[in-house]
């Protein structure tokens, strides 16, 4: 079947089996709340993204949302655990953001992700006449 919005859909079907993984999860089992807080941040992140690609926007666009996104939650995260102190949200984020980097380069080398929300993106083709 074709359809106008592959990244969504694509998306939207990889977030669904995420979360049917989630709800088999005991609320007590190891990373539950990782996965749980994952989910969020995955589907208001992906889901727009996919909407941009599907649109047509250039892939570098996208990213820089995304960035921005990511940033802006970075930034928010630091200054509440702060109590709105730039200079230490400041120093938090930077400390943060490596913390980040760091696992992200060790579960990719694992190849163990704590959630892996993807599906092939079904580009639409078309024969024949319109």
């Amino acid at each position: 079947m074709t359809t106008l919005t592959p990244y969504r859909d694509s998306i939207l079907q990889g977030l669904e089996v995420a979360e049917q993984q989630l709800q088999a999860l005991s609320v007590t089992a190891a990373g539950h709340h990782e996965r749980e807080m994952s989910m969020g941040v995955l589907r208001a992140a992906l889901v727009p993204l996919a909407d941009m690609l599907d649109r047509e926007m250039p892939y570098a666009k996208a990213q820089e949302a995304l960035e921005g996104a990511i940033a802006n939650l970075v930034i928010s995260h630091c200054l509440n655990f702060e109590h709105g102190d730039n200079r230490h949200a400041g120093a938090a984020a930077v400390r943060l953001l490596a913390n980040v980097r760091d696992l992200a380069q060790r579960r990719l080398r694992a190849n163990q992700p704590a959630i892996h929300v993807y599906s092939p993106v079904p580009h639409p083709t078309t024969t024949g006449r319109a």
